[in-house]
């Protein structure tokens, strides 16, 4: 195993190793990793993670976009993995006022932890989707996914910790009883 760099857009990130024989290149600002094995697929999404999450930590979301994208593309199949994936990639796109990339993220974030049986990811991306259509302003939609938020927290008699505040405003103020 040898130590490699992939360039991510502007964003360099260093991984300790990959397998041997495999090659990273990029075109376009694209990382293309000819990937031999689920594991090495796995590492490359979780060292992009981090990394697009280091960068929009501090400030340089542009870039930390692009490794989240990146880190997508790489394919990570483990379901936990996706929806922190999903979830930081949707508060990115938020956070730099593209909410319509941030709510088709947060769909697949809460279309995977469904599938996935993630209750609790679930929930939160329900909350995503509810507080990113409230600034788009469809409310009726909002207050559909707060209603599917609070539905969830009551299973998981948790809604609290999940930030159901804004969530449950929304919800009292545009669902009628």
């Amino acid at each position: 195993m040898n130590p490699i760099i992939v360039v991510s857009g502007e964003a360099e990130v260093t991984l300790d190793a990959a397998p041997t024989g495999t090659e990273v290149a990029t075109q376009g600002g694209a990382v293309e990793v000819p990937i031999e094995t689920e594991v090495a697929t796995e590492d490359l999404a979780l060292e992009l993670a981090i990394q697009g999450e280091h960068l929009c930590n501090e400030g340089r979301w542009e870039e930390g976009i692009s490794c989240l994208e990146d880190a997508l593309a790489a394919s990570p199949t483990d379901p936990v993995a996706l929806s922190a994936l999903y979830s930081q990639l949707g508060n990115a796109y938020f956070y730099v006022k593209r909410y319509e990339q941030a709510l088709d993220v947060y769909s697949q974030a809460l279309s995977n932890a469904h599938r996935s049986g993630q209750r609790r990811e679930e929930a939160q991306a329900a909350a995503n989707m509810t507080n990113t259509l409230r600034f788009m302003g469809s409310y009726h939609y909002a207050a559909e996914f707060g209603q599917l938020y609070l539905n969830l927290c009551r299973e998981l008699a948790d809604v609290v910790s999940l930030g159901g505040g804004q969530v449950c405003a929304c919800v009292r103020t545009y669902v009628s009883d």
